[in-house]
């Protein structure tokens, strides 16, 4: 993992370099100092121009493009600068931090005043929202420009762009930085706990991660999938979307402040006066797609001709192996007889009334215009990879996940995956002991025809849809007391 950082090129300004921002493509960079009242604009190592200012700079940002600067300066002063050196507009605003969104639409700040403020880009004044105490960091998210930030008063605020509060929650340490992915989803906020952690737009806690030192920035890219944490002490830490440390990249300078492009650019500002721009292989960092993750995508593709064959209700039945991690490379032989031995199973009973629509692997995503039936098929899938595993060894076990659901087959977005096959494909996360589970739609469909006992396992998310989904497992396998499904 040798390839996964690589510096490209460094630059001394001077002085510490506490605040810095780069362009999407990596070409435009600017970075300030709290010992210095310049804020420099670098682009190839070379410094292209100093705007001077009348305070020490706190914080700066950049535009995705490159165009726009924005800077805070302890003096109170919120400056926008263009490309080339010129001030558009400066206001009397206190900035700890700065951000401008991805559409070059608004601006948001927060500083010493304890007010998040959201602005135009022509600097006119939308709203403030007043917190308890100092604000640290501020976050804009790309899809709706909703607005996440964090407080000395240990609450992590997340605001819609018309300045309403979606929700605040309470941290378990000093909110220093954050960062928040394209769509919201994922929120991540450095504390002085010397922790990470993780929420969705929901306000849920998808994980914590201990850092074990003093942080001094966090970054996130645009779609969630690579984190990237640091300190004053020399090394950065890479996570993949969760939370799982994948790779640690030792420096022999101090980092006190970073960002990461969704191209993998890295720029980090140091102790020894040198702004880094290192390229990261983001691709070594991400968490693996699974094979149920590129079924939906490639779904999508296909559904249209789907839609207009099913014009009534169908059953939908989504199978994949537990822990089954997408082939790449050369496949050993125990895998591939592995993989042979599931395909056979399946591919088998998926002909007694389903057709089959589309398999990635093991992922498979059947369609049935009997209810039963595919409740039927659903049960002899988990009844015949019981058996099959009754005198294997784990590394030989096949633990087959289960999910059914039932509904009409209609478009009701583009390049959106039809609610039915949505809601089968994430059923089988939450089937890891080898369960058939089933959606409440299927029930009255299925009572009186079908001799089984169901159990309600609650309602899940399902990735997509804003409500919970109640889900059911089916109880009367024969073979139940045997191997991992006990």
């Amino acid at each position: 993992m040798d390839d996964i950082v690589r510096n490209l090129w460094n630059k001394e300004i001077g002085y510490k370099v506490d605040s810095v921002a780069v362009s999407k493509n990596g070409e435009y960079i600017v970075a300030a100092s709290t010992q210095d009242t310049n804020i420099y604009h670098l682009t190839q190592a070379h410094i292209r121009w100093k705007y001077k200012t009348k305070a020490p700079i706190r914080c700066v940002a950049i535009s995705d493009d490159g165009r726009y600067i924005l800077a805070g300066a302890e003096d109170s002063t919120l400056y926008l600068l263009d490309r080339n050196n010129h001030l558009i507009w400066q206001e009397s605003i206190s900035a700890n931090s700065v951000v401008i969104s991805h559409d070059l639409k608004y601006i948001a700040c927060g500083g010493n005043d304890c007010n998040i403020y959201f602005f135009t880009r022509y600097g006119k004044l939308l709203w403030r929202w007043a917190t308890q105490d100092y604000v640290n960091s501020v976050a804009i998210a790309t899809d709706d420009n909703s607005v996440i930030a964090c407080s000395k008063d240990r609450n992590l605020y997340f605001l819609t762009n018309d300045g309403k509060l979606l929700w605040q929650t309470r941290l378990k340490g000093i909110g220093l930085k954050v960062a928040i992915s394209t769509d919201g989803e994922y929120i991540v906020v450095a504390c002085d706990n010397q922790r990470v952690y993780a929420y969705d737009r929901k306000c849920r806690l998808r994980w914590e991660y201990y850092f074990h030192d003093e942080i001094s920035g966090v970054s996130i890219t645009e779609d969630g999938q690579c984190i990237v944490v640091a300190s004053p002490w020399q090394n950065f830490h890479f996570l993949n979307k969760s939370g799982k440390l994948v790779y640690i990249h030792e420096t022999n300078v101090g980092i006190l402040s970073l960002f990461l492009t969704s191209l993998g650019y890295l720029l980090a500002g140091s102790s020894n006066k040198n702004v880094y721009v290192l390229k990261c292989n983001l691709e070594e960092i991400k968490e693996p797609e699974s094979n149920l993750e590129i079924l939906i995508r490639e779904l999508i593709k296909d559904q249209s001709k789907l839609l207009k064959q099913y014009q009534k209700e169908v059953a939908v039945l989504v199978t994949d192996i537990r822990e089954y991690s997408p082939f790449v490379g050369k496949e050993d032989e125990a895998r591939k007889n592995k993989f042979q031995n599931y395909e056979n199973i399946i591919s088998s009973l998926l002909k007694d009334g389903g057709q089959l629509v589309k398999n990635i692997q093991d992922a498979y995503i059947s369609i049935w215009t009997d209810p039963v039936k595919a409740v039927e098929c659903g049960r002899k899938i988990q009844n015949e990879f019981i058996k099959y595993n009754e005198n294997k060894s784990l590394e030989e076990e096949i633990c087959v996940r289960i999910g059914i659901t039932y509904g009409k087959l209609e478009l009701e977005k583009e390049k959106q995956l039809n609610k039915p096959f949505l809601i089968a494909c994430n059923i089988p996360c939450y089937a890891n002991k080898g369960q058939v589970l089933i959606t409440k739609e299927l029930i009255p469909l299925i009572e009186g025809k079908i001799l089984i006992e169901l159990e309600s396992i609650g309602s899940k998310e399902i990735k997509g849809l804003e409500k919970l989904v109640p889900l059911y497992e089916v109880k009367d396998s024969p073979y139940a007391n045997i191997g991992w499904y006990s």
